[in-house]
């Protein structure tokens, strides 16, 4: 897992992997439409610590909906921004932004229609999640959706905000729910909860 830095970074080199919720299950293989994230609402937006507005891309892209490239350009973007993030390898990509991607199980914020921030979340089983409170944060792709716990996986924000966009999440779209993530810090790590 992965440490918060002083720009809300949080990924597998950072020290801090936020948890969230997923939209889909692969237990009953249909779509939670309770937590489904499917498309921007220009009217939901929320404030960073400077007072602007960033809009949200909840789950697909406004302009393409149906473009999972974009959004990985614009994951990739983030990521390549944060210093958290900016050292993985191209592969890591493909475990860490393009299973989100595809289940629709993340938020991209913009600012001016600019990437600002990118979080992603899974739903997992008690195998899954005790192997990542143990330090093991890779997740296969069946993993994203494996079970009905919700972790927060990645959150890049390399410009700040990150907060914000996590009590977004926590507000508009785990209102009711249980939402983990890992907090490293010098002390070590241990499980948090986005309240």
């Amino acid at each position: 897992m992965t440490q918060k830095t002083k720009n809300n970074n949080v990924g597998p080199n950072t020290g801090v992997q936020e948890s969230g919720v997923s939209n889909s299950s692969k237990v009953s293989g249909d779509v939670d439409q309770k937590h489904a994230v499917s498309a921007v609402d220009p009217h939901n937006l929320v404030s960073d610590k400077s007072g602007s507005d960033v809009t949200i891309d909840k789950g697909l892209e406004a302009n393409r909906p149906n473009d999972p490239s974009g959004l990985l350009g614009a994951a990739v973007w983030l990521m390549l921004s944060s210093g958290a993030h900016k050292h993985l390898f191209v592969t890591d990509f493909e475990w860490l932004v393009v299973p989100p991607i595809l289940a629709k199980q993340f938020r991209l914020f913009r600012r001016n229609n600019v990437p600002v921030g990118f979080i992603s979340w899974a739903l997992l089983d008690d195998e899954v999640e005790a192997r990542i409170i143990n330090g093991s944060v890779k997740l296969a792709p069946n993993e994203w959706t494996i079970g009905k716990k919700f972790w927060i996986i990645d959150v890049i924000a390399p410009f700040g905000g990150g907060d914000d966009m996590l009590n977004d999440l926590k507000k508009n779209v785990f209102k009711d729910e249980v939402v983990k993530y890992i907090q490293a810090d010098e002390d070590g790590r241990r499980v948090e909860l986005l309240k």
